[in-house]
């Protein structure tokens, strides 16, 4: 998955391309854990981290449009959307 290719990159120094694959991993995830957040929480928390470290290895910053939802519903997991 995209997640684990970031990782992969980043390893290799590519840092650009490790936070292009990132964040395709959470904007892949997205949907699904919207719909069914109990299910794909840990995924999706850990896509997140990793998207949050390649951003900051690249000196970039993250995009909140991209994150905003998913940090307010990471934090209320029991509730329905």
């Amino acid at each position: 998955m995209a997640s684990n290719l970031g990782n992969r990159l980043s390893a290799l120094g590519r840092r650009e391309e490790a936070l292009a694959a990132a964040e395709e991993a959470v904007r892949a995830l997205a949907p699904f854990f919207g719909r069914l957040p109990e299910a794909f929480g840990e995924w999706m928390t850990g896509f997140v981290s990793n998207y949050r470290k390649r951003a900051a290895d690249a000196g970039r910053p993250v995009d909140g449009e991209l994150l905003g939802p998913i940090l307010a519903r990471l934090e209320r997991p029991g509730e329905d959307g």
